[in-house]
C-alpha cells in the first residue's frame, strides 16, 4: 500500500547515498488515523561526504589531522526536542578544529616581511643615489604585488575582508609610503640644486660687473655655496633618519595590534 500513497520529495542535503533499512523487511511505519491523517515513517541510513572512511565500530583517534586544520576536541551529548508529533531525542556530536599556521607563515607572511624590510634599505642609502633607491622600492612593491596575486589564487573567493587582505594591503601601504618619503627627499634635493644654480649665476653676474674684490667675492661665494649644499644634504639625511626610526616603529605597532587581535579572537568550531 505504501508505494501507492503520495509522499513529498524528501532530500537530504549533501548526502552521497541514502538507503532504507531492511532487516529483514524495509523499516517503514505507516499509520492511518480515523480523521484521514497518514503517518509515514522511514528508517534510513544516509552517507555524507567526509575526509575519512569510518567503519561501523571505529573509534575516533585524537591524532587525525587535516592539511590545514588540527582536530582539538570532540564533544557529544543528547538533545531532546519538541515536535508536533511528540518529544524526540537525538545525539549531537561537535568536532572542533584548529587552523594550522605553518603554511601561511612560510608561504605568505615571511615573504611579505622580507619585501617590507628591503624597502627600508633606502633610508640608509645616500640621498643622491636616486636611481638605486627607486629601483629598490619599486622592486619591493612589485614583488609584494606578485605575492599577493599568488595568495589570492590559492584562497577561496569571498566577499568579506579576510585577515590576509588586511595584512597585504597594510604591507603595500608601508612600501608605498616609503616611496612617498623617497619622492620628498628627491624633490628637496632637486629644489636645493636649483637654488644652488641660481646662486652661482648671481655670483657670476656680480663678478663680471666688477663689483668688489674678485678674490674676496669668489671666496665668499664658495663658502656660501658650500654651506647651502651641506644644509640641503643635511635636510635630506634628516628626513631619512626620521623615516628609518618611524617606519619600523609603526610596523612593529601594526604587528602588535594585528597578531594580538587575530590570535586572541575566540575560534568557533569549523564543523559541527
Amino acid at each position: 500500500m505504501e508505494p501507492k500513497l503520495w509522499s513529498p520529495n524528501v532530500c537530504i542535503v549533501n548526502s552521497k547515498s541514502t538507503k532504507v533499512h531492511d532487516s529483514p523487511k524495509p523499516n517503514i511505519l505507516l499509520m492511518i488515523f480515523p480523521n484521514g491523517t497518514i503517518w509515514l515513517n522511514y528508517r534510513i541510513r544516509s552517507e555524507a561526504p567526509d575526509w575519512l572512511e569510518w567503519s561501523p565500530v571505529s573509534t575516533v583517534r585524537s591524532d587525525y589531522n587535516l592539511p590545514d586544520f588540527r582536530m582539538t576536541n570532540i564533544t557529544y551529548g543528547s538533545i531532546t526536542e519538541a515536535y508536533t508529533a511528540g518529544m524526540w531525542h537525538r545525539l549531537s556530536v561537535s568536532i572542533h578544529f584548529e587552523r594550522l599556521y605553518g603554511f601561511y607563515i612560510l608561504q605568505m607572511y615571511l615573504p611579505t616581511y622580507i619585501s617590507v624590510f628591503i624597502s627600508w634599505i633606502d633610508f640608509w642609502m645616500d640621498t643622491k643615489a636616486l636611481p638605486a633607491r627607486i629601483t629598490l622600492s619599486v622592486s619591493s612593491l612589485m614583488a609584494l604585488t606578485f605575492q599577493f596575486g599568488n595568495i589570492v589564487k590559492s584562497l577561496p573567493k569571498a566577499s568579506y575582508v579576510k585577515a590576509i587582505d588586511i595584512w597585504m594591503f597594510s604591507c603595500v601601504g608601508f612600501i608605498f609610503f616609503s616611496l612617498i618619503e623617497l619622492a620628498i627627499v628627491a624633490y628637496n634635493d632637486k629644489m636645493h640644486d636649483q637654488r644652488l644654480r641660481e646662486a652661482r649665476c648671481s655670483v657670476g653676474n656680480l663678478n663680471s660687473n666688477g663689483v668688489g674684490h674678485p678674490n674676496l667675492e669668489s671666496r665668499r661665494s664658495f663658502v656660501e655655496l658650500s654651506a647651502r649644499r651641506a644644509k640641503g644634504s643635511e635636510l635630506g639625511a634628516s628626513i631619512d633618519r626620521v623615516a628609518s626610526m618611524l617606519f619600523p616603529t609603526m610596523f612593529a605597532l601594526f604587528n602588535l595590534v594585528y597578531w594580538s587581535y587575530y590570535l586572541t579572537t575566540s575560534m568557533n568550531p569549523v564543523y559541527t
